[in-house]
């Protein structure tokens, strides 16, 4: 007894040796490699984009600063050269030349007031633009006054430290 099949046996391939297979596979692979990309692109930009805001923060943070010491360098150089006009008042009061020793006096009003003062600030600047010097042989009593202004001057701002 021998067993005989209903049909010619057929042999099939497998899908992966055919050429669709092959397709399949390399479309497959193209997409994980796509997706991979575009999964790395998209962190990188992330990333980026972190960076690059937290950077503009800083430079915002840093003009602020900027802006603000600019301000206060400003000020501080107007005072310096109030100071500066008080001394060149006093030398000019010895030699004689009262309207020069009163423009003088009057810029250092000026000088003070764009400081932006306060308190006792102000009241010496208040002082210094209501000055009014008299032509006479007699300075003393003028170089007195001013020496005054500027003792307070040098009392209310203090010279830095070296």
């Amino acid at each position: 007894m021998t067993i005989r099949s209903a049909g010619p046996a057929q042999e099939t391939k497998p899908a992966a040796e055919t050429g669709t297979g092959r397709f399949k596979r390399a479309l497959v692979v193209l997409l994980v490699v796509a997706a991979s990309i575009g999964i790395a692109y998209g962190a990188g930009r992330l990333q980026t984009s972190s960076a690059i805001a937290s950077a503009e923060q800083r430079a915002s943070e840093a003009l602020t600063a900027k802006s603000a010491a600019e301000a206060q360098l400003a000020q501080v150089q107007a005072r310096l050269e109030a100071r500066r006009r008080l001394h060149l008042a006093l030398l000019q009061l010895e030699e004689r030349n009262f309207g020069t020793a009163e423009q003088h006096l009057s810029a250092a009003a000026a000088l003070l007031a764009k400081s932006k003062p306060d308190g006792e600030l102000e009241k010496l600047r208040a002082d210094l633009a209501a000055a009014r010097l008299k032509a006479s042989d007699d300075v003393a009593a003028q170089r007195a006054k001013i020496a005054g202004w500027i003792s307070r001057f040098d009392a209310l701002v203090p010279p830095a430290a070296p």
